[in-house]
């Protein structure tokens, strides 16, 4: 094959990014082999069989290339980007290939596989100049071997050509599926028109939150509501009152003199991944409203990172920015492209100032060894408080008693404050310093309670917040109805939310799937709008992230059809396309299905789990966000 590409010069260029970006390879990663005490192994070689489908194997190698592969691609946007948090489980990966291995094994059924001379073509095209040229000749026109091996990812021709072979058959496979699916142009003028319709509307959430304000129980409730509950406040492990100097970096930063060699120095003795300042971040944010929805959210959260990537598996700020704006249900962000304000940070403790920081922790570290020898706070706070620049009163403080997982006033929930105080048993005991929201702390124990359940007067605050959110809760409907009942118009919902102790608020030229305020948006709330009228309150409320939402139209606005007869071409393509892909995803949906009945995939779990088993931890699964980093 490699000796017959010097035949195909006149052929025109196409650069087929999609397989490139598959086959691309990955960083080699260190890998510890499973039951090996010394040396590493390339992981990427590996033959041990992960999966098979109809007898053709995926091994641990193949998996591993993939799961680096897509690390690259993630790795473009700087820092240490969780797979697990981007939704790339270790079985979704694996899942990727088994389709990859039935896409091609299902063409070669249908007699749809990739002929010779379709692989010629199709490499001479990649690589091949704008005049049509084919760039991997010498100089006497031959093919030049060191040069095609040179230019495909990771130098391996057999596997290159191997993989343009599939991507052909999956190509012809997809077009053999798809022939038949038309869409009508009715379907897209409608669609249009749901997109583009905008409404002016006053809307009232009606929430617990709000109701709960509103709600006084007695004495005689909340003692009886405690009796049933008690063991809901079981205290399972030890609470500690902890005493701490603080330091408040950036006011011992405007005091103390340092200099720019001093804070050089402190700044190369940090760790890499401590010199990155953050990144700029872009985010499309989905809410399920209610459990039977997820795989609905899902599909669309698939849907739109399969736009975002396109065919390169990257996106502008420009284009992310238009897809967050239409589709992200994150008020605070959807409008402004999906972008986050500032720099999103690895630790948002530390502060931007180096100098301040470098300072406030030198001088915790004075007061971490002097506390250690005094056992007295205030007797330290004395000492350092004019080389902090504060006051002893505001250099010490103290918490309540908490335990693993609170929210600690002026500290918030921390777990680096609960690891240093974490060591503390006795009275009296010092902890090290450690970083703490705005500065640092140096611990010492108070007190400590054991493990038990708390009488009523300890809890008494969070049982009435428990009792007055149940009574809210259980008048959430009756409200949002008797909201519907009273407001005859949407002029009257200001009014009527007042008398409920809630707020109506306003919002102009809304598009269906956007976020309407901090509602957020649904498919809930876009079939009962789009059927309204202008002057309507919509008849039923709406159960929605745990409120209802009551909403009045008060303008109407209908789509632009003499736009829409603009981008008719484009927007039937995109409805074409997007529905050709859908019925595909379903036709080897369905074949992944039939042959994991009759036995033809399987899947080696032990395999499987001895590859979790020996990757790094990964960090907490976070809300599935899409980034875009500047």
């Amino acid at each position: 094959m490699l000796k017959q590409l010097s035949r195909f010069k006149g052929t025109s260029k196409v650069l087929i990014w999609g397989f490139i970006a598959v086959l691309a390879a990955g960083l080699v990663l260190f890998f510890k082999p499973a039951g090996s005490g010394s040396g590493t192994l390339d992981p990427t070689k590996s033959t041990e069989v992960l999966a098979s489908v109809a007898g053709d194997d995926i091994t641990v190698g193949d998996f591993v290339t993939q799961k680096q592969s897509i690390q690259q691609q993630f790795s473009r946007f700087g820092g240490q980007i969780s797979l697990l948090q981007m939704g790339y489980t270790d079985e979704r990966i694996l899942t990727g290939l088994i389709l990859k291995k039935l896409t091609v094994q299902e063409a070669e059924r249908l007699g749809l596989g990739a002929s010779e001379a379709e692989v010629k073509e199709r490499i001479a095209k990649t690589f091949s100049d704008a005049s049509g040229k084919l760039t991997l000749l010498d100089a006497s026109g031959r093919l030049d071997m060191s040069k095609y091996q040179e230019r495909v990812p990771g130098g391996d021709v057999s596997a290159f050509e191997r993989g343009v072979a599939e991507e052909i058959a999956r190509e012809k496979l997809e077009a053999f599926v798809a022939a038949s699916v038309r869409i009508s142009e009715d379907e897209v003028r409608e669609d249009y028109k749901r997109k583009n319709t905008t409404f002016d509307l006053t809307y009232v959430t009606v929430s617990a939150g709000r109701l709960a304000e509103k709600i006084q129980p007695t004495d005689a409730e909340l003692k009886d509501y405690y009796e049933k509950h008690k063991t809901d406040y079981n205290i399972l492990v030890p609470q500690k009152k902890i005493r701490y100097v603080f330091i408040d970096q950036d006011k011992s930063g405007q005091k103390v003199q340092i200099s720019d060699k001093e804070l050089h120095d402190e700044f190369d003795n940090l760790k890499p991944e401590f010199k990155q300042a953050g990144v700029k971040v872009q985010q499309i944010v989905l809410r399920v409203a209610r459990p039977d929805l997820d795989a609905q959210v899902k599909a669309k959260a698939d849907g739109l990172v399969a736009k975002a990537r396109g065919t390169s598996t990257n996106t502008t700020e420009e284009a992310f920015a238009d897809l967050a704006k239409g589709n992200s249900e994150d008020p605070g962000t959807a409008k402004n492209g999906g972008r986050v304000n500032g720099v999103v940070k690895k630790d948002p403790n530390k502060t931007d100032d180096p100098r301040g920081y470098t300072i406030a922790q030198k001088i915790a570290q004075k007061a971490q060894d002097r506390l250690k020898e005094t056992k007295d706070p205030q007797k330290v706070a004395q000492e350092l408080g004019v080389e902090a620049n504060m006051t002893p009163a505001e250099m010490v403080r103290e918490t309540p008693f908490v335990k693993p997982g609170d929210d600690v006033p002026n500290i918030g929930s921390s777990p680096q404050f609960e690891e240093a105080i974490a060591p503390l048993n006795k009275p009296n005991d010092v902890g090290d310093r450690t970083q703490i929201k705005n500065g640092f702390a140096v611990p010492m124990l108070v007190d400590k309670r054991d493990p038990r359940i708390p009488d009523f007067e300890e809890v008494k605050d969070k049982v009435t917040t428990a009792v007055k959110e149940e009574k809210a809760k259980a008048q959430l409907e009756e409200k949002a109805k008797e909201l519907i009942a009273t407001a005859k118009s949407p002029g009257d919902l200001k009014a009527a939310a007042e008398r409920l102790g809630l707020e109506a608020k306003a919002e102009a030229n809304y598009k269906l799937a956007t976020p309407l305020g901090e509602a957020g948006s649904s498919v809930l709330i876009d079939d009962p709008l789009y059927a309204s009228k202008a002057g309507e309150v919509i008849k039923t409320p709406i159960f929605l992230n745990q409120n209802y939402l009551v909403i009045g139209v008060t303008k109407r606005t209908e789509a632009d059809l003499t736009e829409y007869a603009k981008q008719r071409d484009s927007l039937m393509q995109a409805a074409l396309t997007e529905r050709k892909n859908q019925i595909f995803d379903d036709y080897l949906a369905a074949v992944q299905k039939r042959m994991e009945n009759s036995g033809k995939i399987k899947i080696n779990k032990d395999v499987l789990i001895a590859l979790q088993d020996e990757e790094p931890e990964a960090a907490p699964r976070q809300r599935a966000r899409l980034p875009v980093r500047k």
